[in-house]
């Protein structure tokens, strides 16, 4: 099968996921290619048999950025269309319509301002005011008419997120289905759930409102001994230097700043917590859980779906502080639940979330959309 996955940014979680499916379709038999602006991601396809096409559709309206696409696209004559984030979904389909070509969309997740339309999120206040709030009506509008399109399919990384596609979009639920995120190569992760780490917690991912990583602090704070590592970096760093300071945890606490890696900071961890306010299929989760880690996680959108509460890690109410440290605490104290969940968290990683899980159901789905 000819397949073509379209990115229209440089960098982020949409873009990861391209690279990954692209290099796994290809291990299992597919010609691929990735079209999409240059970014740190094309180093990752040079020793690989996927196909690197450069276009930079950087608006909804560049013209020509599309015509560039388009030129591409007929030159290849792929059998499908992986549109990957939410640019490359409203130029890509329209283009795959006009060229008579079957596309998918995966729909990553949802704007902050509309987390608490997916079951199970809070509501998330950005600040993003009514001109932001006008725009998201535009694009609900945009994503309602292009999810109808004949020969097309939205694809969703959680059950949660499909009622959002199928209610809040309207979406056919015929045209709607769930494929979770995958971890690439977790044999190579290292197995830290025997580790005898010293009392530390690890966060990643990108600081912002949702991630509610002020309350994490504030928790382990409530945790004799406990210490901090925080990966990632973004707007909300401040607020969370500030929470910090104010819970008087600066000499435990490390600032990692963005890791393209993050494995070296984890495996000097002993458990790992994401106490989001809303989520998807959060790949930080499973990478920290391919690694063997203990994982205190808020039970929103479609973490429950991964961790299954006292077997796979802890789940605790997002918001919750109080909680939140007792989850963290028990695990501390408890170093035989800390093997168990994190072995469990292991194996649960290999035999339903890897990258090769993802690849296969998404294919069988291409076949179904071009048939």
């Amino acid at each position: 099968m000819e397949i073509v996955h379209l990115v229209t940014q440089g960098r982020g979680g949409p873009v990861d996921h391209a690279v990954d499916m692209a290099i796994e379709m290809t291990n299992l038999g597919h010609s691929c290619h990735v079209i999409g602006p240059q970014g740190e991601y094309v180093a990752q396809l040079r020793d690989t048999d996927v196909a690197f096409h450069h276009v930079d559709v950087r608006t909804k309206t560049d013209v020509r950025g599309m015509r560039q696409l388009a030129a591409v696209m007929r030159r290849i004559g792929p059998d499908i269309l992986h549109c990957q984030d939410r640019r490359a979904g409203l130029v890509g389909r329209l283009l795959a319509r006009r060229q008579d070509i079957a596309s998918i969309y995966t729909l990553h997740g949802v704007p902050d301002p509309l987390a608490s339309t997916v079951a199970g999120n809070m509501a998330v206040d950005d600040g993003s005011g009514r001109l932001v709030n006008q725009s998201l009506l535009g694009n609900r509008y945009l994503e309602t008419r292009l999810g109808r399109l004949r020969r097309s399919m939205v694809v969703v990384p959680c059950r949660a997120l499909e009622s959002y596609a199928r209610d809040y979009l309207q979406i056919p639920a015929d045209q709607v289905t769930s494929v979770h995120n995958g971890v690439a190569n977790p044999g190579d992760y290292p197995d830290l759930s025997q580790a005898s780490a010293p009392a530390r917690v690890a966060w990643l991912g990108l600081m912002q409102p949702v991630k509610r990583v002020p309350d994490l602090v504030h928790a382990a704070s409530l945790v004799p001994g406990l210490a901090l590592t925080l990966i990632g970096d973004g707007p909300e760093r401040r607020n969370i230097e500030d929470a910090v300071h104010h819970h008087g945890m600066e000499s435990v606490t490390t600032f990692a700043g963005f890791q393209r890696d993050p494995v070296a900071y984890l495996a000097k961890s002993s458990l790992f917590a994401l106490i989001s306010g809303a989520e998807a299929c959060p790949m930080a989760l499973l990478k920290a859980m391919a690694c063997g880690l203990p994982v205190v996680a808020s039970r929103v959108g479609g973490v429950p779906e991964i961790i299954r509460h006292d077997i796979d890690g802890l789940l605790v109410e997002p918001g919750d502080i109080q909680g939140i440290a007792t989850a963290l605490r028990r695990l501390t104290e408890d170093a035989a639940l800390r093997t168990y969940l994190g072995t469990q968290a292991r194996k649960r990683i290999h035999s339903e979330f890897t990258a090769t899980h993802c690849a296969l159901k998404l294919i069988e789905i291409y076949r179904q959309v071009t048939e």
